[in-house]
């Protein structure tokens, strides 16, 4: 016996909102507690795909990871009661994208959770379309904490061994622009401030005007977690798309190999991403990321990509 919940029930269970509510419907294991499946009708109709790709439309593999978040949080939800508390990204592990998801797709995602504490837990998920796999993930989900939410200075500048305060841009919006294909809603940085060997750093202004603040929790109001994930990867794109031999190539998402995530970016957050590639062969390369608002580290990451056609 299962047990089925609509949208409205979703809403009750979940904090996000339009652009961010990732599940339309949702089928409670009565046999299982912690364990549920849902789906996700992607639609050409959704925002992401105005700015991923603009003529190439690719739903975003981090919305992949935020379904199988939500998905998450509603196990966690049913299995240990806690239907008030707002749940975020702590870790991610094991992400691997396996094919694209296109509008027109109806995405099913799996979700099992393990290691429930008052808390969190931990989550294991997967999406599939036509049973086929396209995405799998390993995440662990935490309660989020009030005082993350409370700007700790009115200004965050960044320095490190190669940036001060006074270092110019060298790739603003428009450069950016001309380099990736990332569009609104979906393009997230807004300057380059060094780019040199295996090396770059940029940046990302978070604002409450933008979609996320919307889509995140009516009266605290954060960027999703997975944001950072794909802000790091876009980055990546930049200096491998700004390159001649590469122009006209789209960036695709092939794994997280490892985040962890140590307080969400708020609205007023200048974030500095500081991304050195590992190796880059052929098509497909891996990177390090370090973020930081101010002087204070709120994430690291290894991720994989590859470089590919459009129409892919």
């Amino acid at each position: 016996m299962s047990q089925l919940l609509g949208i409205t029930e979703i809403q009750e269970l979940l904090p996000q909102r339009y652009p961010f509510l990732m599940l339309d419907r949702v089928q409670l294991n009565e046999e299982d507690s912690q364990s549920l499946t849902a789906i996700k009708n992607v639609t050409t109709n959704e925002c992401q795909f105005t700015g991923h790709f603009p003529g190439n439309p690719i739903m975003p593999g981090v919305l992949q990871v935020e379904a199988m978040l939500q998905a998450g949080t509603i196990a966690y939800k049913k299995t240990a009661g806690f239907t008030d508390k707002a749940l975020v990204v702590k870790k991610v592990s094991k992400v691997r994208f396996k094919s694209p998801i296109l509008p027109g797709d109806q995405v099913v995602i799996e979700a099992k959770i393990d290691n429930v504490t008052e808390e969190g837990c931990d989550v294991k998920a997967t999406c599939k379309v036509g049973g086929k796999l396209n995405g799998q993930a390993q995440l662990t989900i935490g309660k989020l904490e009030a005082e993350d939410l409370i700007p700790k200075s009115l200004t965050t500048e960044f320095s490190n061994d190669v940036v001060t305060p006074e270092t110019e841009t060298i790739f603003n919006v428009n450069d950016i622009a001309s380099f990736i294909p990332h569009r609104f809603p979906f393009q997230f940085i807004d300057n380059v401030i060094y780019e040199e060997g295996e090396r770059i750093i940029g940046q990302k202004l978070v604002s409450v005007n933008e979609p996320f603040a919307q889509g995140s929790l009516a009266n605290a109001q954060y960027m999703p977690d997975i944001m950072i994930m794909e802000i790091a990867a876009q980055l990546g794109c930049v200096k491998l798309l700004s390159k001649e031999e590469n122009k006209g190539k789209i960036g695709l998402f092939l794994s997280i190999e490892k985040t962890e995530i140590y307080r969400p970016a708020i609205p007023g957050d200048l974030l500095t991403f500081d991304v050195t590639f590992v190796y880059f062969k052929g098509p497909m390369g891996k990177a390090e990321g370090k973020i930081y608002c101010g002087d204070e580290k709120i994430s690291d990451m290894v991720i994989a990509f590859a470089l590919a056609e459009p129409g892919v």
